[in-house]
């Protein structure tokens, strides 16, 4: 049991160092991504997600965007995020998209 703990929290602490290829992600591996992450993610990082792979995303990680990033969503982007997710979207968050990035919301 021991060796188990040890081998999760040396798997928690690789993904938490690992680099991660934000033009390369799918939903999993978006979903996989500790929270914390997404207060350090960039605008052009959240630009070059692919739209599928917004289906990834929950409340929390899109609560911990800073409102300058989430000007990196385009259309696609809102429009594949679950609906729950997009509970997370605080005033400024919402206030700093595009008219064009929110015509996703229309869906």
């Amino acid at each position: 049991m021991k060796l188990i703990n040890t081998l999760l929290a040396i798997l928690s602490l690789t993904l938490t160092c690992q680099a991660i290829t934000w033009s390369n992600l799918t939903s999993t591996e978006l979903a996989r991504i500790p929270t914390a992450k997404f207060a350090d993610v960039t605008r052009d990082e959240i630009a070059s997600i692919p739209p599928e792979a917004c289906k990834g995303f929950d409340r929390t990680k899109i609560s911990n965007i800073k409102a300058e990033s989430v000007t990196g969503f385009n259309s696609s982007h809102i429009f594949n995020l679950p609906s729950d997710a997009c509970v997370g979207f605080n005033k400024g968050q919402v206030s700093s998209l595009s008219p064009q990035s929110g015509s996703g919301f229309g869906g």
